[in-house]
């Protein structure tokens, strides 16, 4: 489950590189919201081969790795991208 929160940790910190000016470091968190979501795969992927698996509680399954950059991407082409 922390591995789920660092991918959206990470987004948003590029999110806000971007927005301050600081683009020199958007490529770099970007990727590693990307390994984060690696290791939400290999972490979920031990968990699940538990027979204790089904007695825990289930977080939510991450969006696709491949989103991280397209959200990025999305969210820097809005109108209110420097005013939030």
């Amino acid at each position: 489950m922390l591995e789920s929160r660092n991918i959206v940790e990470y987004e948003v910190a590029a999110f806000h590189a971007r927005k301050l000016g600081l683009s020199e470091f958007v490529d770099d968190l970007l990727t590693m919201s990307e390994v984060e979501w690696d290791h939400e795969l290999y972490f979920r992927t031990k968990a699940a081969s538990s027979v204790l698996f089904r007695f825990f509680p289930k977080w939510p399954v991450p969006a696709p790795r491949e989103t991280i950059r397209q959200r990025h991407a999305e969210s820097a082409r809005l109108p209110h991208f420097g005013t939030m």
